[in-house]
């Protein structure tokens, strides 16, 4: 595991659950789909992921193998994004 700074551990935080919070939402209205509020916090935390997303590949480079990469290829320079260490001692 590779130890990271601070803020991309949160960033990393905050695209996760909003992930989590799309998924469960999607769930949801599987079967409440008539649910106009449910539908908007779908969306409304989707554009909030897509736009943290954003803000993370500028800083740290593609947060998955289908991110938009620049010349030269650098997914495997770095990390993947599931080999760090967030917190913690070690």
């Amino acid at each position: 595991m590779h130890k990271v700074d601070p803020k991309k551990c949160e960033m990393l935080a905050a695209i996760s659950a909003l992930d989590f919070a799309v998924l469960e939402l999607t769930l949801y209205l599987d079967t409440h789909p008539d649910d106009r509020s449910a539908l908007k916090q779908r969306n409304d935390c989707i554009k909030e992921m897509e736009a943290l997303v954003c803000d993370y590949e500028a800083l740290y480079g593609p947060l998955t193998d289908r991110s938009y990469a620049e010349y030269p290829w650098t997914w495997i320079d770095e990390p993947w994004p599931w080999e760090l260490r967030c917190g913690g001692d070690g």
